[in-house]
């Protein structure tokens, strides 16, 4: 009789592996960028990556010969419960809660430890779910596995980053490895076990080790093959926080549309002069502008940029409807200038570097009839209206100056910057 690999139990193991992978790909995806927006700092995020291999290193040391003496179905079903609970509760928590490194390390930190107890149990107790003669098929399924969902998941990751936001992601990891726990558990298969010995023993820990070391040794094969690995895996890991620093600090794609204003005001009185507009193609929540480049563009498409005197950031709702939690809108103002002393931008003499200065949002100019500083859960500014927003004007002696503008808000529109020099709208920017 032919044997068949999709058992009742090989299926179950794959769908319960397929749900918990691709709830993995997500959240690492949505957490990466989350570390990387909320910090600004690739060591930062790079730290976070170590963090999270300092169990996958030790924990298999520790705890894989007291493992072999127990069954691993139960690692793995509570591995991956446990693992929901805490994705859950880390979910809630950013949806109430403003995001806190010091707490996403230490749940990295015990994730990873969760993962270390979970691979460990898949890996020893994969094997006995494979029909006999089966084997090169079943690995061969489980290697494409991983493959396949990354390119499905990681587009879909990006869409879901920015449309729900990470907290509900991390929700919806929590279900699929809740789901994965039940698959496994409906799994009925029997285990060998060596519980012939003690369970606790620092002898029996150490012959075990040594008899692993020196099976990989006489293994020359294998010894290469997982050194390839570490370094590869290494190398991977070590260049994701540059990745996601690449494609999180790029400027994007925007679309330049341009208007005329019509006899209307500006620093020569009134009169009709053409508008800039900056609309970017795809919606994010956070990041960065940086306003010298569009101004590099629209120079290129025609407008005169000149000297500038006052500039005047506006960050309000435009043609939206709802409401914004401004969460954090830093404008950094900073270059070399010429003169001797610098006071908000005004230079006077010889020569000076000014590094710069950094205005929140709740220090910012609020207006309308509803905008209002908070404090809860976030220091910031709520933006409830149409026409509430909040802005700053800075003035300038003379000299080149480079400035960006941070910010983010939880609303799903987009949002409306108008860039005024010399008290005429000299362009706009929608973002979000």
């Amino acid at each position: 009789m032919k044997r068949t690999l999709w058992t009742r139990d090989f299926t179950r193991i794959t769908a319960a592996t397929a749900l918990g992978a691709a709830g993995g790909m997500i959240s690492q995806f949505a957490l990466s960028f989350l570390v990387f927006d909320e910090t600004g700092s690739t060591l930062a995020a790079a730290l976070s990556v170590a963090i999270q291999l300092i169990p996958m290193v030790l924990l298999p040391l520790i705890i894989a010969p007291m493992m072999d003496r127990l069954p691993r179905k139960p690692f793995l079903v509570w591995g991956d419960l446990l693992n929901g609970v805490c994705y859950a509760g880390a979910g809630i928590f950013l949806l109430h809660n403003a995001f806190s490194y010091t707490a996403y390390l230490a749940f990295s930190l015990l994730v990873s430890c969760l993962g270390a107890f979970d691979e460990l149990a898949y890996n020893s107790f994969y094997p006995l779910l494979l029909p006999e003669g089966q084997e090169e098929r079943a690995y061969t399924v489980s290697a494409m596995l991983y493959p396949v969902l990354k390119v499905l998941m990681m587009p879909l990751a990006a869409l879901l980053y920015d449309t729900l936001g990470v907290g509900r992601l991390l929700l919806i990891q929590a279900v699929l490895s809740v789901l994965a726990a039940l698959i496994e558990n409906s799994i009925h298969v029997q285990e060998n076990r060596r519980d012939q010995e003690p369970l606790l023993s620092l002898k029996t820990w150490w012959r075990d080790v040594r008899e692993a070391a020196d099976y990989l040794r006489q293994e020359r094969g294998l010894h290469g093959l997982y050194t390839y690995m570490a370094v590869t895996n290494g190398m991977a890991m070590g260049y994701a926080p540059l990745l996601i620093a690449f494609f999180r600090t790029a400027q994007g794609i925007y679309d330049v549309y341009e208007t005329t204003r019509y006899n209307q005001p500006s620093i020569d009185g009134n009169t009709t002069f053409k508008q800039y507009w900056s609309v970017r193609t795809s919606k994010r929540t956070s990041g960065t502008i940086s306003v010298t480049e569009h101004f590099k563009k629209w120079e290129s498409l025609g407008m005169p940029m000149g000297k500038l005197y006052e500039v005047a950031l506006n960050v309000e709702g435009y043609q939206s409807s709802g409401y914004a939690d401004v969460y954090k809108n830093n404008l950094t103002i900073g270059g070399s200038t010429s003169g001797g002393s610098s006071s908000g931008g005004n230079t006077s003499g010889g020569n000076s570097t000014w590094n710069g200065l950094t205005v929140q949002c709740e220090d910012m100019k609020l207006g309308g009839s509803y905008a209002g500083k908070i404090s809860s859960p976030f220091n910031g500014v709520a933006l409830y209206g149409n026409n509430d927003s909040c802005s700053y004007t800075q003035y300038f002696g003379y000299g080149t100056h480079d400035f960006t503008l941070r910010g983010c808000s939880n609303n799903s529109k987009m949002a409306q910057v108008d860039l005024y020099v010399g008290g005429q709208k000299k362009g706009t920017f929608y973002d979000g």
